[in-house]
C-alpha cells in the first residue's frame, strides 16, 4: 500500500499507539516523509483546480440547485 502511495507521489507516515507516549519518533518519521516530499519535482497532473466538467455538489444549497438529470448523474447513489 504505501509503495501504490509513494508512486502516485504521497508519502504515508503510520502513527503507531506507543507513539503517543512519546511523540519523537513519530515526529521524527514525518519530518523524514516531509523532506522526501520535498525533494520530488512537483507532478503537473495533480492540481486543486477542479476540472471544467466538474458540478461542484460540495454544499446542501448546490445539490439541492441540481436539475432533475444532473442529480441522476451527480447524486445516484444518494437518492433512492
Amino acid at each position: 500500500m504505501e509503495e501504490l502511495c509513494r508512486g502516485l507521489g504521497l508519502e504515508v507516515v503510520t502513527m503507531l499507539s506507543a507513539d503517543l507516549r512519546d511523540m519523537r519518533s513519530f515526529d521524527g518519521r514525518l519530518a523524514t516523509a516531509y523532506r522526501r516530499a520535498g525533494r520530488r519535482r512537483p507532478n503537473p497532473e495533480w492540481t486543486l483546480d477542479q476540472p471544467w466538467w466538474w458540478l461542484d455538489t460540495s454544499t446542501v444549497d448546490r445539490r439541492r440547485a441540481l436539475g432533475d438529470e444532473d442529480r441522476r448523474i451527480w447524486l445516484r447513489r444518494q437518492v433512492a
